[in-house]
């Protein structure tokens, strides 16, 4: 059996047991298999795929499509109304607040923040996206965490951490770039107790594309706790209980429904996302 021989970015231990197999979208109609693993000590799933395969993937994947924007802004833009309310409660409005999304593709949460009066930036890794972006000049948009000048109020990641190389490192440097008191939002697809309620009926069938998604790293609740402590978090939240998105069949309504409603009342947290909001205090 093939031994990972990489460090956990959530726990820095290098103890991995595999789980099985699923597959990775690198180009258009085109799969690539790829291992999936568990980090004996944190409990956080990894999935093995060189640098050049996942830059491709995020060259050619549907949601970074121009042509599909129109339909990503419909399903998803109450959805962001969403995630702006609960960024309301944590954060006093004040003039010239300014927020940074990391992944921010078409720009439509930015957009959202605009017209609260924020002063929005992005990060956008998709070359397409990153070009249009900069040629509209609504939003701030770099390239890299490195080419970010400033602090901001608010920093969120929404679907995007799971997809970076090193959670660990990117969380540091999202702590830098808030204000003292500043805020950071960070959302994610709650694929662990999935994956494996599925090897536990299917054992040594390959894992569902459908259930790993595109994520390079799969997070549960414990291994986020471990994961925003070590990057000097102290104060933070979880949020089980997620708002739909639009244009979901009944049976995916009904499931968000119902499983939001068994995370928030019972130790099960099986929501289909997990957000968290850390507050970025200052050492004691």
């Amino acid at each position: 059996m093939k031994v990972l021989e990489v460090n956990c970015s959530v726990c820095g231990q290098k103890e991995w047991r595999l789980l099985g197999v699923s597959t990775l979208l690198v180009q258009h109609n085109q799969d690539i298999a790829t291992n999936i693993y568990e980090c004996k000590h944190c409990g956080v799933l990894f999935r093995e795929a060189g640098q050049d395969a996942w830059w491709q993937h995020f060259q050619t994947v549907g949601y970074t499509l121009p042509q599909n924007e129109n339909e990503y802004r419909r399903m998803r833009i109450g959805y962001f109304e969403y995630l702006s309310s609960l960024l309301g409660r944590h954060v006093r409005p004040k003039p010239d607040a300014k927020v940074l999304d990391i992944g921010c593709s078409y720009g439509h949460f930015l957009d959202v923040m605009r017209q609260k009066g924020f002063k929005t930036s992005g990060i956008e890794i998709n070359e397409t996206l990153y070009q249009r972006l900069k040629k509209e000049g609504i939003h701030e948009v770099f390239r890299t965490m490195q080419e970010v000048q400033g602090k901001f109020d608010i920093v969120t990641l929404i679907d995007s951490l799971y997809c970076v190389e090193d959670p660990l490192k990117v969380l540091k440097e999202s702590k830098d770039c808030l204000t003292e008191d500043g805020v950071i939002l960070c959302r994610v697809t709650n694929r662990v107790w999935l994956i494996k309620m599925f090897l536990a009926l299917q054992k040594g069938r390959p894992i569902p594309r459908s259930l790993t998604g595109d994520a390079r790293w799969s997070f549960s609740p414990r291994s986020l706790k471990i994961l925003f402590s070590r990057a000097g978090f102290s104060d933070f939240e979880f949020i089980f209980a997620e708002k739909e998105k639009k244009g979901l069949p009944m049976w995916k309504t009904m499931f968000y429904s119902l499983t939001g409603t068994v995370s928030s009342f019972t130790p099960l947290k099986v929501s289909p996302g997990i957000i968290v909001i850390a507050r970025n205090r200052a050492d004691p």
